[in-house]
């Protein structure tokens, strides 16, 4: 056997993928709007138009944002005052507006880190690992600080110190550099599904349907009886030179918890670009992976697998001060197995003549790729993928935008109170009282569940004028509401409701 088995990898961006270097650039600071599009500005070309040996004129420019030294006729294509010209604008205009910059070479090419690919393959092989094994998550094997929590577990799966880590036969190759081209502006919310979703985060990110090249190499010594006889040999090598069949298990044993989420989303789009993954005809050297920014919980850990010990759950998600591990950034959910609650959602949006946005709904989800792997003997197969999201001069995705809600607002009554409905059938009715869940507070303003009812239908909301009372709610506490009103928005009945 030779001492490396080297494959190529052709990737395929499905969905947008973000991949940061930490940089958060600013409005009229590092970038420029200008006519429908993203000018990322060239500080050293603008700097050298002006005499900065003047003292008078070096002062002068600390005040002045770089934006302001551009006149109209600068915006041409080729001008040395621009790094690179993306098309559209982010969702905010504002100065100082924030936008995310997306890993790049010293030519401003994005490209795929080869750690980045490879931090996925390293889960898929875990997941493939623990359950070959038959682990269980156990509190006793964790250790102490939250960094090294999982070391024990660590050294099961892939070797016992540095020098015997089965990942260390596993050598990924930056991807080619791209084009510029190849990026695009998309906002992203954080999203639960259920009450108000998170601040918007704009991103540069790959376009669906960007193919990077990359390599794969596997040293095989490592696995020998030469490393054997030096104390050298690793452990679980199948896995590793398996990796093709694990990732492509682990791919799709993840989309489908991930549609299984993104059913509770106002509409279908997301799940339908998960379920033309899974319809997809994949051959044996191809498989799905979720990486970069938007992959959180369930693709950089054992997710699932952990959930199996509900105590492990617990003690792994509260906080530090409580003498957990504090994993979970977000409230915890009552049932653990709801955990994680949030995902990265690129958003779409529509304006108006007038530049105002007039309706915004989930469009994508982030980071999904698909890898064909060949070698001399494994020829890669030819990709024919039609994304679901597309790009015009907004994030427009190929389904139908859901038109802002026509907000009426019924008048407001105050009934006589009534015995508490245990559960509903129907959309409850004025003067209806019940035990709801808290599911968002904001001030003295609750959102919460209603008995019965799945929130895509009917939630109730309760006024700060209607609680009376400065009790801060956290989620999962119960309210008795007394309805007093009811507002349709969009497919969802609002339940304005009272503090009993």
């Amino acid at each position: 056997m030779p001492d490396y088995q080297t494959y190529r990898l052709r990737i395929t961006v499905l969905t947008p993928l973000h991949i940061g270097n930490g940089r958060e650039m600013l409005n009229q600071y590092d970038y420029a709007i200008h006519d429908g599009r993203t000018w990322r500005i060239n500080e050293n070309a603008l700097l050298d138009t002006q005499n900065v040996e003047d003292p008078r004129v070096a002062a002068s420019l600390m005040r002045i944002k770089p934006a302001q030294l551009l006149l109209p006729q600068d915006f041409t294509e080729g001008s040395r005052y621009f790094r690179y010209v993306l098309k559209g604008t982010p969702k905010s205009e504002a100065e100082g507006a924030v936008l995310r910059e997306q890993i790049k070479d010293v030519f401003d090419r994005p490209y795929v880190p080869g750690t980045t690919i490879k931090g996925a393959l390293r889960t898929a092989l875990a997941w493939h690992l623990w359950g070959k094994k038959e682990l269980r998550p156990e509190i006793s094997r964790l250790r102490s600080k939250p960094k090294f929590a999982a070391s024990d577990y660590e050294h099961e799966l892939f070797g016992k110190d540095p020098n015997h880590d089965l990942l260390r036969a596993l050598q990924v190759r930056d991807s080619a550099s791209l084009d510029t081209n190849a990026l695009m502006l998309v906002n992203v919310r954080v999203l639960t599904g259920r009450g108000k979703p998170g601040s918007p985060v704009e991103v540069e990110a790959l376009r669906p349907q960007t193919v990077i090249e990359s390599e794969v190499k596997l040293d095989t010594a490592l696995f020998s009886p030469w490393a054997k006889a030096r104390e050298l040999q690793l452990i679980n090598s199948k896995a590793l030179i398996d990796f093709i069949q694990i990732a492509r298990q682990y791919g799709l044993e993840a989309i489908q918890r991930e549609q299984i989420w993104a059913r509770r989303l106002p509409n279908e789009q997301v799940v339908r670009q998960f379920q033309t993954m899974l319809d997809y005809p994949l051959q044996a050297n191809q498989f799905f992976l979720q990486v970069g920014w938007g992959g959180g919980w369930e693709q950089k850990t054992l997710g699932e697998h952990l959930k199996s010990n509900e105590a492990f759950m617990r003690a792994i998600l509260e906080s530090e001060r409580a003498n957990g591990w504090g994993v979970g950034r977000e409230h915890m959910p009552e049932n653990v197995q709801d955990f994680p609650i949030s995902r990265r959602v690129v958003m779409a949006y529509r304006r108006n003549a007038q530049g105002e946005i007039t309706a915004e709904i989930p469009a994508s989800p982030l980071g999904w790729v698909l890898v064909s792997v060949g070698n001399d003997d494994l020829a890669i197969p030819e990709t024919d993928w039609q994304p679901e999201f597309t790009e015009d001069d907004e994030y427009t995705p190929s389904a139908p935008v859901i038109e802002p809600p026509q907000e009426e607002k019924m008048p407001i009554v105050k009934p006589a109170s009534k015995p508490l409905v245990e559960s509903f059938e129907a959309i409850p009715q004025i003067g209806d009282r019940f035990k709801g869940e808290v599911f968002n507070q904001e001030g003295r303003a609750l959102e919460l569940f209603i008995p019965g009812l799945d929130d895509t239908v009917a939630a109730a909301y309760i006024g700060p004028d209607d609680n009376p009372t400065s009790k801060k709610y956290a989620e999962g506490d119960i309210v008795i509401c007394e309805v007093i009103g009811l507002k349709q928005i969009g497919r969802i009945c609002q339940v304005q409701c009272r503090k009993v």
